[in-house]
């Protein structure tokens, strides 16, 4: 049974091709950096000298299809002998939700959360190197430090810009974001910034090609639908469409000299349809880079397609002459990772 595991899993990663690229993407596009100097003139730090506070949101992948985040906040210049407190802080009008990090006078560092109900959490990680207090905290969308409403409901980040940014060092608070729009999971604009993004504010919609494959990802933002459908239509001749159905049905069709049939040889595919608090739709799937059927064969590269996506069966979106090797980074690129873990756990 192990062995049979290990050659399946084996196979997986030989066909990770399927849904990866050759480049990479770059580390600044999962990642949004705040600071809070010493110097009332700059409006952030320049050194570590001039540094009281540094805060660093970044977005982690989970498989394809779910985020985590990880937090680190930096206080510099610290000195044992006095106490030291800074906080990274999403607030509004209606509530605070706060990430502390504290060094006290001769004491052990800690690290803590305060939710919007006002419930506090002694967790993550604290600790003293090289006169900087350093604290960092990992947390997915059912931690219960996940940031929460005073109602104790989650807050959905990607979706929810009511709410500014603040650092806070000892008795000193800035705000450093009126907004949460820049964040990298704030409607997934770590994927905007490593793709060529489609779809407007209400779907993003992803395609990359392979030598052998073209690879797509749909998203709808709330309000989310119940099904979505994807044209693409190539001017010179030649068209495709694929329907995504939150009841996890997928219908995927081809149309080749006037005659529209279903594209046979398709790679994979994958719906996630999530609910409150966090309303999610997503859609990945792969298919070969030459749709060879019974009426012909349709050859997708270098071509330009005009797209169009519907909700529901109602047209919300178009755009033209879209080029179907956008991307640059791959949408599995924790795949792997996933399936070494699964491998080392069975052979040991």
């Amino acid at each position: 049974m192990i062995l049979y595991f290990i050659s399946v899993i084996l196979l997986l990663i030989v066909n990770l091709d399927v849904c990866t690229s050759s480049k990479s993407c770059s580390p600044n596009c999962f990642a949004s950096v705040y600071s809070l100097s010493n110097n009332a003139a700059k409006s952030e730090c320049t050194s570590r000298a001039d540094c009281l506070v540094k805060a660093t949101f970044r977005v982690i992948q989970r498989g394809a299809f779910d985020e985590a985040i990880n937090l680190t906040v930096i206080a510099y210049g610290i000195n044992t002998d006095t106490d030291r407190s800074v906080a990274f802080a999403l607030h509004n009008s209606n509530e605070r939700i706060e990430y502390w990090c504290q060094s006290p006078r001769n004491g052990k560092p800690q690290a803590k959360v305060v939710q919007g109900s006002n419930s506090t959490f002694l967790e993550g990680n604290a600790q003293n190197i090289s006169n900087a207090l350093v604290c960092h905290w990992t947390f997915g969308k059912d931690d219960y430090i996940w940031p929460t409403h005073a109602n104790y409901s989650k807050i959905n980040l990607l979706n929810n810009l009511d709410y500014q940014i603040s650092l806070v060092s000892d008795d000193v608070t800035k705000t450093v974001a009126w907004d949460l729009s820049k964040l990298p999971i704030y409607r997934m604009n770590f994927l905007r910034c490593c793709y060529k993004p489609h779809g407007g504010s209400d779907y993003l919609f992803l395609s990359n090609q392979t030598s052998q494959n073209t690879n797509f990802y749909l998203q709808a933002f709330p309000p989310v639908p119940k099904s979505m459908t994807v044209t693409l239509t190539n001017p010179n001749g030649g068209e495709f469409s694929v329907t995504c159905n939150s009841s996890n049905t997928f219908n995927a069709s081809v149309k080749v000299d006037s005659q529209w049939e279903p594209i046979r040889d398709l790679r994979y595919y994958e719906i996630v349809k999530r609910d409150a608090p966090f309303p999610d739709f997503r859609c990945f799937w792969s298919q070969p880079v030459v749709l060879a059927e019974s009426s012909g064969s349709l050859d997708t590269r270098d071509a330009k397609y005009n797209l169009e996506i519907s909700s529901d069966n109602k047209p919300t979106y178009s755009e033209s002459t879209v080029a179907l090797n956008g991307a640059s980074h791959s949408l599995f690129a924790n795949l792997a990772l996933i399936l070494f873990s699964i491998l080392f756990y069975l052979i040991l």
